[in-house]
């Protein structure tokens, strides 16, 4: 007995290290004091705890009246109707057994009275605690689903008895495997792809590299390209290859195809040898390293630019920065999901409070950087039905090995933040929301006003993004004012809408040329387009400038390949 202790002590303390399980977004002190105040802010209220206990009553007895009617085998409309999108309850016993159907109404009934209750909007709450209890109440919500409990899912009890028990034998194995590795259930299957082999295949070559970038050219598929290069800027939050996944789904082979010379920004996965690199280190020796050497291959004075989230947010700045000097080396740029107004910034909102920084910064003070782990698992925590208990379900309870994604393998392959330029991000950017404040924030001493940009840009959000959410990143148009300055919004949300290849046919997009002060009356005007955003900035982009030169070969005597696409930087995991 001793013995098995021992084991089972030796197996938990591995799960404890191996997972790293400091997650500064799941502070117990943070949810017990945030949920606390909500309780007492409704408690200390007597017409509040009255209309709670009313509100409280009324569901019970309309739950109570729906049963009973279910059980004299009458045929009543549920007090709640769940969504076709809410894939928890799509197996037929959820509606059509008795036992299930009353599961599943007690649980929407009375989680939605909770959701209410605690995030009711008339509770005098700071609006950064509100935040908290939003995201609290939301994993509390999405854990409490009766599908999260494999006896009493009916997909799962089906599976078990399909199998004669092996489903459950063999989801059990997995969960111990994930346990002992301290990993979250794979989203895909990892194995199948191999980045250069089936994912990340567009050939190509690096031609320049240093402490924080490898920068990747593209050999061309056409005699002729356009004469302006274009520089694809990704977040450095993910790796580059969302860029250039799939063959069917590649951005960076459409834009070769349709004769474009592409050079990508493929950023270091940073470890604690980088502790020290600021926002102002991922501008300068990002972004304008790239632009110098891009000059220097192609022999042309300015380039045209794509940033996507948080690499938009770096090309913003260097934009202004360049325009202090009057420099040309921009043509133009694209700016996708990229949040330069970051008062509304999303749903990461809930993490910017003093006490959230403080416990990131105090992890890393001590390894030098945010684990990319911590991160991915943040990010999942915000859609927790779909990138959590689903996968929990799958793998754990019904046996079931993810099905090969590509985008969910992008989404799994983490990258680390650098502890001076993840303090910068969060206390300047999300805390102090410093390019709102002409000066405010500096690049090599130089003052950054977004006004001061007066290249043409091209920005494109989506509609259901929820991390730079299409009305917050609309409020850029206001600080580029003088900016010649195209507004579209895709459809889907952060990732999907964004890489949205134009034979999918899939996702439609909307534009108005006329730049209203508020989103909602722009959305109200603007003009619905079939079919993917791509052809349309293209178009924008050849009408800037459509001159076209013999295509280009990759690197040059002075720029050497130093090594084949994708490079060694996107290689290196996570920790």
């Amino acid at each position: 007995m001793q013995s098995n202790k021992n084991n089972l002590f030796s197996f938990w303390s591995q799960f404890e290290a191996s997972s790293n399980r400091r997650n500064p977004f799941m502070d117990p002190d943070i949810f017990i004091n945030s949920m606390s105040i909500a309780v007492q802010k409704i408690m200390k209220n007597p017409e509040k705890c009255k209309e709670v206990q009313t509100t409280l009553q009324k569901t019970s007895n309309t739950l109570t009246e729906y049963i009973i009617e279910r059980m004299k085998g009458e045929e009543v409309e549920p007090p709640i109707i769940t969504s076709a999108r809410d894939k928890r309850f799509s197996h037929d016993q959820w509606d059509s057994n008795l036992f299930f159907d009353i599961m599943k109404q007690s649980y929407l009934v009375f989680s939605d009275w909770f959701d209410k209750t605690l995030n009711d909007e008339d509770l005098d709450i700071d609006p950064a605690t509100k935040k908290q209890i939003r995201f609290y109440t939301q994993q509390i919500v999405h854990a409490a689903a009766p599908s999260n409990f494999a006896f009493l899912n009916p997909s799962v009890m089906e599976e078990a008895v399909k199998t004669g028990g092996a489903s459950i034998m063999k989801g059990f194995m997995t969960l111990m495997e994930d346990l002992q590795k301290g990993k979250d259930p794979d989203m895909t299957d990892m194995k199948h792809f191999k980045l250069g082999e089936n994912i990340a295949t567009t050939k190509g070559a690096v031609v320049f590299r240093n402490d924080l970038i490898e920068l990747i050219q593209y050999n061309p598929t056409t005699e002729k390209a356009f004469k302006k290069p274009l520089l694809v800027v990704p977040p450095w939050i993910n790796k580059y290859y969302v860029f250039d996944l799939a063959e069917e789904k590649s951005m960076v082979r459409w834009l070769v195809d349709q004769g474009r010379t592409v050079f990508i920004i493929s950023w270091v996965n940073p470890d604690a040898s980088q502790r020290y690199k600021t926002m102002e280190a991922f501008v300068l020796e990002g972004p304008k390293a790239a632009i110098e050497a891009i000059k220097n291959i192609t022999g042309e004075d300015s380039v045209d630019a794509m940033g996507y989230c948080l690499g938009g947010t770096l090309l913003v700045c260097l934009a202004s920065y360049f325009s202090n000097f009057n420099k040309k080396d921009l043509a133009s740029l694209t700016l996708l999901t990229t949040l330069t107004e970051f008062s509304e910034a999303g749903d990461l909102t809930a993490f910017m409070s003093e006490d959230y920084v403080n416990r990131i910064e105090a992890i890393m003070q001590e390894d030098g950087y945010l684990s990319g782990k911590i991160m991915a698992r943040t990010f999942n925590m915000l859609r927790p039905s779909e990138l959590v208990w689903s996968y929990v379900v799958n793998n754990y309870y019904l046996g079931k090995d993810p099905v090969p994604f590509d985008f969910l393998y992008w989404n799994s392959d983490n990258t680390n933040m650098p502890e001076a330029m993840h303090s910068n991000l969060l206390r300047l950017f999300y805390q102090s929301n410093v390019l709102s404040q002409p000066g405010k924030y500096k690049i090599d001493g130089v003052g950054i006003d977004l006004s001061n940009i007066t290249i043409p840009v091209y920005m494109m959000s989506t509609k259901d993004d929820h991390i730079a959410p299409w009305k917050a990143t609309y409020n850029g148009v206001h600080l580029m004012k003088n900016a010649n300055l195209t507004f579209v919004l895709g459809g889907s949300g952060h990732v999907a809408g964004v890489i949205n290849p134009p034979q999918k046919n899939k996702y439609n997009y909307w534009e108005n040329k006329k730049l209203d002060d508020e989103a909602d009356i722009w959305f109200a005007e603007a003009v619905e387009h079939a079919g993917s955003w791509w052809p349309h900035w293209h178009k924008w982009l050849e009408g800037l400038n459509s001159a076209k030169v013999n295509s280009r070969t990759v690197g040059t005597q002075e720029y050497p390949a130093l090594c084949e696409a994708p490079g060694t930087y996107v290689f290196k995991p996570c920790k």
